[in-house]
Formats: C-alpha cells, structure tokens, sequence
C-alpha cells in the first residue's frame, strides 16, 4: 500500500515509481520518485535488499509513523463502531446502566478514572466506547456488542493488535468517550469574519468541531478533509 497503490494527486513520475514497485523493480521505482517522497524511498531501498521480507521494508518508515499506521486502523474501527450506534438509535451524550462509564476532572476534560459495566453510575457520569487492542475485552455493554459487529464485519480480533512480528506498533486498547467536549467557548463576528474559542479534551479535534458548524459542501477544499 505504501509504495504500489496509486494517489488521486500522483504525478506521472510517482505514477511511473508505484508502477514500477508492484513490478518488484525496487531500485528502479526509486530513481523515478519524486523529491519528498522520503517514506516510499526508505521503505524501498530496504526492499531492494530484502525483496520478500515485507517486516524489514516497513521498518524503513519512521516508528512514530509506523505507530501512526496501527493507531489510524484503531481509530477507524473506532468510529465504525459509533457510526453503527448512531444507526442503532443508541444514545451516546449519556452512560446507561451496563455500560463502561467514566469520571471526568473539574473542568470536564479530563478522564481520571474508568468504571466497570457492573458499577452504579454517578452523577457526572461519561460514557464509554473501547477501543480495539490486544487488551480488549467484550463487557457486553451495548457499544461493545457494536465493537464486535465492526471487527467480524473486517475480519480482525483483539488478539492481532499485538504485532509479534513488530511488537513496537502494537496497541493495548483503551476507552474513549462517545462524544466531544468544548468548553470555554466564544464567538466574535468583525464583518465577515467570525472568530471561535474552545477548549477540547485531550485526543479530539479543532476540525470535526468546525467541519460541524461550517458544514461545508466540499470538504477537502476546505480544508476539512
């Protein structure tokens, strides 16, 4: 994927190079890469030694990156899982009894501490979506029924986020809340420009909140995608 499979925005050089990598003509590819394509670069010049051990290729993209590509899976089966709850008319501002629930700290961002499905919930409860790793376990809360619907669905388990091979992209799992948190929000118009202020918890993202308020008809152009 990381060297043959095409880009919308390649040029015909990068279109030339991928061509020439799913042809396995490593040193080839190369010389046809365009400047800043520094990660099809290494990962090919390690090929080009090592033509069929795919582990050593990869090795040639940098660990936050390769870190980056297990986390990026996690994160998409994170938010398949929502979506599927979303469809299943599942309520996610709030905790319901049998789910994994959570304590925020004063100011709301936070997590400070995660609760089990069989605990009473509190007062200032948060619910709580798993995400996949190799410690997950299914609680049979109601988003971990989704959780295990979206991962038969892609045909991975748990137990495949430990990566024996290259234990260093391995994922343990985790928890994360639902739904997003802005506090300290603001708004000022001057004439046709609008200036916002918030604050989000930790792992959420200035633009999914923008991409909801401006609600752009194309994305990418605006920079959303």
């Amino acid at each position: 994927m990381i060297l043959s499979e095409p880009r919308e925005r390649d040029t015909p050089d990068a279109a030339a190079a991928r061509e020439a990598f799913s042809r396995v003509r490593y040193d080839e590819g190369t010389r046809l890469l365009p400047p800043g394509q520094d990660i099809e670069r290494a990962v090919a010049a390690r090929l080009a030694v090592k033509p069929g051990d795919p582990v050593h290729g990869l090795r040639g993209a940098p660990i936050g990156l390769r870190r980056l590509y297990t986390q990026a899976y996690q994160s998409y089966l994170f938010n398949r899982t929502l979506s599927l709850a979303i469809g299943r008319g599942l309520g996610i501002s709030g905790p319901e009894a049998g789910d994994n629930w959570g304590d925020l700290s004063p100011d709301g961002l936070v997590l400070t501490k995660v609760h089990g499905v069989r605990e009473p919930l509190a007062g200032g409860a948060v619910p709580l979506v798993q995400l996949a790793g190799y410690a997950y376990r299914n609680y049979g809360s109601r988003f971990d029924r989704c959780l295990e619907s979206v991962m038969e669905e892609e045909g991975v388990s748990a137990k495949e986020f430990y990566v024996e091979e290259m234990q260093e992209v391995s994922v343990e799992g985790g928890f994360r809340r639902p739904h997003m948190t802005a506090k300290d929000t603001s708004c000022a118009v001057e004439g046709k420009t609008a200036r916002l202020g918030f604050t989000l918890a930790r792992g959420e993202y200035a633009t999914v909140l923008m991409r909801e308020i401006v609600k752009p008809d194309d994305q990418e152009a605006q920079g959303f995608a």
